[in-house]
């Protein structure tokens, strides 16, 4: 049941709360019903303060035994937005494809469970796809009168929200009758997640990272035999990391052990760093590119368990070019609500980061956009030159500005997308869905540095 709220021109709070109302078979302002109220609400939206006519729809929509769950935010603070931090909300913070905590994901009190949100400004396993979560988009910026309808992938909590309301969903056909207490408590107990960060709830996962085959095996109250679950099952160190994340969770009612984790690569080492009695959890991958000559290089990590075996590919690039992080000579630019470029800065990668500072700007609601304009035309962001948004490409947020603010921080880099089939593919370096940005003429001195 798809009930748009915002729009191109955001939305309000009203009609949040009229739309849980309807969803949930309550009276409500367009006096209509729903043939069939709804058992699950996902809100992978965010802003405000708190407002008390919106928590009372919300504990209304409990009462009709409505799940309801919501996108912590992706300003990487640790404040959880609204309406993930009412109480009776499912608030949902992201992670990546190694089962960490993703860099834009809001933490807190707010913060129930965690689930894939993704970061696109990674390819950690390889597939030369973007780490995101494959999502559907639709693109109405060209002059048609329909819009393109399109797959890309996407990040951010809004990604989040949606797989822990997809496992309620699950939960709820094996469960009819499972109340939105009961699912709470299922969560609260780790009944139907996998526990990350510190031991128990955390501010950073909640009560763990959400598990659809748990959740599954706790509805029905099953017992599951022992299975051991490995993710990711490829792993790419690229040219430039040195270490990476493995993940062994227990995924059976009844645990497994870990009997040994090895590997046939002389240039990689597995080391365990955060593991429970039976040998689950986290491992470390070290890569180690000396003595090593010019190439790619590919090994394998085996995992024995008592239960089932499994085989993670892991692939390395050794050069000896200049591999670290820098995209190029970058243009930082900040953009007014009209997208007029009011003021830009250049810089050069140093370690990775491109440092900028814009000085006597006016107060106002600005974006911040940077990119490199390798072709010289004095646009950023056209295809195949780097390009990025605070905070995000795909979830660009406005800075309010009325002071003087610091660590605004961003991804600049180059995105892969995917298109549907019969729709113009994109070349699979820049963001077809972001207009290019204009910029002044290039400063030549600059480049010399």
């Amino acid at each position: 049941m798809p009930l748009r709220v915002l729009g191109k021109g955001g939305g309000t709070t009203t009609d949040v709360i009229q739309a849980i109302r309807y969803a949930a078979g309550l009276a409500n302002d367009s006096d209509r019903l729903p043939d069939k109220p709804v058992d699950i609400i996902n809100m992978s939206l965010g802003g405000g303060s708190f407002n008390q006519a919106e928590q009372d729809a919300i504990d209304a929509a409990r009462a009709e035994g409505v799940i309801v769950i919501a996108s912590a935010g992706n300003e990487s603070n640790n404040t959880v937005t609204f309406p993930a931090g009412y109480d009776g909300v499912v608030g949902v913070s992201a992670t990546t494809i190694t089962n960490e905590l993703a860099f834009y994901s809001n933490t807190g009190a707010g913060v129930d469970v965690a689930a894939p949100g993704g970061d696109t400004s990674t390819d950690l396993n390889g597939d030369g796809i973007a780490d995101g979560v494959l999502s559907t988009l639709g693109d109405d910026s060209g002059s048609g009168a329909n819009p393109e309808f399109v797959y890309g992938m996407l990040a951010g909590t809004s990604m989040a929200a949606p797989h822990v309301a997809g496992v309620a969903a699950l939960m709820r056909a094996e469960a009819p009758t499972m109340t939105p207490d009961q699912f709470d408590a299922l969560l609260a107990a780790g009944e139907i997640t996998d526990d990350r960060g510190a031991a128990g709830r955390d501010d950073s996962f909640g009560h763990g990272l959400i598990n659809a085959q748990k959740a599954l095996v706790a509805a029905s109250g099953e017992t599951l035999q022992e299975f051991i679950v490995v993710s990711p099952t490829t792993l790419n160190f690229g040219a430039v990391l040195e270490v990476l994340g493995l993940n062994i969770d227990n995924a059976g009612t009844n645990n497994a052990t870990v009997n040994n984790v090895s590997t046939d690569a002389p240039w990689l080492t597995v080391t365990p760093q955060t593991i429970d009695e039976s040998g689950a959890g986290i491992y470390e991958l070290r890569a180690d590119r000396s003595d090593l000559e010019d190439g790619n290089f590919r090994g394998e990590v085996l995992v024995e368990t008592s239960a089932n075996n499994s085989t993670v590919v892991v692939v390395m690039r050794v050069s000896e070019l200049d591999v670290n992080a820098d995209a190029g000579f970058h243009y930082i630019v900040l953009l007014d609500e009209s997208g007029e470029n009011v003021a830009q800065e250049t810089a050069v990668a140093v370690d990775g980061r491109y440092e900028f500072q814009f000085d006597n700007v006016e107060a106002g609601r600005y974006e911040l956009a940077a990119g490199s304009d390798t072709d010289n035309d004095q646009f950023i962001c056209d295809a195949g030159e780097a390009c990025g948004l605070f905070r995000t490409l795909d979830s660009p947020t406005t800075i309010e500005l009325d002071e003087d603010l610091s660590g605004l921080e961003f991804i600049t880099g180059f995105r892969t997308s995917l298109s549907s089939p019969g729709s113009q593919a994109d070349d699979g370096t820049g963001d077809d869905r972001v207009e290019p940005i204009r910029i002044g003429p290039p400063p030549a001195k600059e480049f010399a540095q």
